[in-house]
């Protein structure tokens, strides 16, 4: 089961529409006061925990425990980065430099919902597991 618990959050203005997108790892724009969906290889800046509209207020987690949606199969205790589209996957480099944004809490499957402890992100080389 997923949880989530206390979180620092700060609100910045949709890029675009997070109606579906609750949950989901976002990163800032060129304009730092809003925020986009997260993809692989960019710093994510937290987790978007509301349903906004584009434009609208976002509120991102951005330290504590949040919940997150997997992109692949996330194990509990493995480090997690942004895969493509806001999804968080489980941190495999492969000898490239990758941004770790936190640690699994909980286990999931492709699609699911886990509880995830927003680390500040590092970047990593070699294997990151």
């Amino acid at each position: 089961m997923a949880y989530k618990n206390f979180q620092d959050t700060l609100t910045f203005r949709a890029a675009s529409n997070f109606n579906a997108d609750q949950f989901k790892i976002v990163e800032l724009t060129a304009n730092p006061h809003e925020v986009e969906l997260s993809t692989l290889g960019d710093l994510p800046v937290g987790v978007v925990q509301n349903h906004p509209n584009s434009g609208e207020a976002a509120t991102v987690a951005l330290a504590g425990i949040t919940k997150a949606i997997a992109g692949g199969a996330v194990a509990a205790g493995k480090k997690v980065s942004a895969a493509a589209t806001g999804f968080a996957t489980q941190t495999i480099s492969g000898g490239i430099e990758i941004a770790v944004f936190g640690r699994a809490l909980t286990t999931a499957a492709s699609g699911g919902i886990f509880s995830l402890l927003i680390a500040p992100s590092v970047t990593v080389s070699g294997d990151a597991n």
